[in-house]
């Protein structure tokens, strides 16, 4: 599972702000490696030049940008975030300097509201995560909690805009990078830039070493560049890349890194791969970011603020749900389609990320509580231990238990998604970043629910209702499916209880 696989993304944002130092880069010479890099002596850069499809989300964000020209995200749009030490809370930053809460994390504050000169591109926290920088994509830095700021290119005329930060472990500083290769630095040691290579794409993303004493590039179409202590592992040079990269994350074990494109496939290099992103994103978003779980693992997070965790992130880290009262007040309410709905036209249980285990089996790897028994090829869940909230009953045979779609297939269809292309009812049907959007349950309560809505069937356990209706609300949201009058009704009530 050391590979590919494609989500929705653009940018990585760790570290932040810095002085501009002179760049010093040697040429590549020598034959191509496996990778598709230059061998010999850092830096190296790995050569490929992927399709991207003109006008797409993921174009338009992951695009290169002169210092003049405007802002490649929206006011609103997600550009960095960070992680609280534990893992269990996570600091979201917009374009608009907004700082999003989610989980254990505390809140140290933000610009949000203030008329910035740049938008934010970045965002890093300190060694201890007591406070965090953002970056303006001018080079201006923001430094909240116990984050000192040690300076910025605010004053300095950049070739190109900065692009993405990482901060020093040892709490020296931090660097920030900027989209032809030049490092900033600022209380850490400079160890060098891409600034004086010919780069056949612009540099995206950044991150630093465990020890503090070095730092990778990666550039938009994977080429990775290694500076101070980082080893090169691994880059996207001989892989033809169905999306650009739009940024990386270290392993914090210290070995290794992983890359994500904007469609939200994963590239693992000397890190356990833990899950793509692809299929998984909403149509219209994108990744926007990606953060390493300290415990393993890593989020992908879009540029609408969706929260994609995998590895270590699914179980002990952040999943909540924001908002879900204003989100069900959203929901439209509409009669329902009563056009013909065809189960076939909605295509279930894939493999997405080409792992053979399709899309039944990665539900029931992520809910077993305990570590599951797969078939002798490596695909099949066959045994484990699952409790299932419909019922609260305890399940260690796989057999006995059904994969539901919170929002059934068939209500989905009534509720709007009869309009959706197969590919998108696809997506739909095989969704696993929201929580419950999937979930292992008994067979018997699974058919005993069929294809009603919250007013018409709900769990016998009553201590799931929250839950159930939290759910319900929040893939019917991120979907825009309707919601029949009753429904709504009843969501209320379910919800005013929780």
């Amino acid at each position: 599972m050391n590979t590919t696989i494609r989500a929705t993304s653009i940018a990585i944002l760790l570290a932040i702000a810095g002085l501009l130092v002179p760049s010093v880069a040697s040429a590549h010479s020598g034959e191509l490696d496996k990778f598709g890099c230059h061998a010999g002596s850092q830096p190296y850069h790995c050569h490929t030049t992927p399709p991207a499809p003109t006008g797409s989300v993921a174009e338009r964000l992951a695009a290169p940008v002169s210092a003049s020209s405007p802002s490649p995200v929206g006011p609103t749009a997600v550009s960095g975030a960070s992680s609280s030490t534990s893992g269990t809370g996570l600091w979201v930053a917009q374009s608009d300097g907004a700082v999003r809460v989610v989980g254990g994390a505390t809140a140290f504050g933000d610009v949000g509201g203030a008329r910035l000169n740049a938008p934010i591109v970045g965002m890093a926290r300190t060694a201890d995560a007591g406070g965090y920088w953002l970056l303006g994509r001018d080079g201006g830095v923001f430094s909240y909690g116990n984050a000192v700021f040690r300076g910025s290119t605010g004053n300095i005329k950049l070739n190109q805009p900065v692009v993405s930060i990482a901060s020093d472990s040892k709490g020296r500083g931090y660097w920030f990078a900027a989209a032809d290769g030049g490092v900033f630095a600022f209380g850490s040691t400079y160890r060098g830039s891409a600034a004086n290579l010919r780069l056949a794409q612009p540099v995206v993303g950044m991150a630093s070493t465990k020890s503090g004493d070095g730092y990778w590039l990666v550039a938009r179409d994977g080429g990775i560049f290694s500076y101070g202590d980082a080893v090169f592992s691994g880059s996207t040079g001989a892989i033809r890349l169905n999306q650009p990269i739009v940024g990386m994350a270290a392993d914090p074990d210290g070995v290794g890194y992983w890359l994500v494109a904007a469609d939200g496939g994963v590239f693992s290099f000397d890190a356990r791969f833990h899950g793509s992103g692809v299929g998984n994103v909403a149509v219209g978003d994108s990744v926007t970011a990606m953060v390493a779980h300290p415990g393993g693992g890593y989020w992908l997070i879009t540029a609408k603020g969706q929260v994609l965790p995998y590895g270590a992130a699914a179980v002990s880290g952040p999943r909540p749900v924001i908002g879900v009262a204003a989100k069900l007040e959203a929901l439209r309410t509409a009669a329902p389609d009563t056009s013909p709905y065809n189960r076939d036209s909605w295509p279930h249980w894939i493999d997405a990320d080409g792992d053979c285990q399709d899309t039944r089996d990665e539900v029931l790897i992520i809910e077993s509580t305990i570590a599951v028994t797969l078939s002798a090829n490596g695909c099949d869940v066959v045994a484990g231990r699952w409790v299932d909230i419909y019922t609260n009953q305890v399940f260690t045979d796989p057999s006995l238990l059904d994969i539901d779609h919170m929002v059934p297939l068939a209500n989905a269809h009534r509720s709007g998604g009869a309009s959706f292309d197969t590919a998108r009812k696809s997506a739909f049907a095989n969704y696993l970043a929201i929580d419950d959007a999937l979930i292992a349950v008994s067979a018997s309560a699974n058919r005993s629910k069929g294809d009603n809505s919250p007013d018409q069937w709900l769990p016998p356990n009553g201590a799931s209702h929250c839950r159930y209706a939290t759910a319900w609300v929040d893939v019917k949201s991120q979907w825009t499916l309707t919601v029949t009058v009753a429904e709504k009704a009843r969501l209320a009530q379910l919800l005013a209880a929780c």
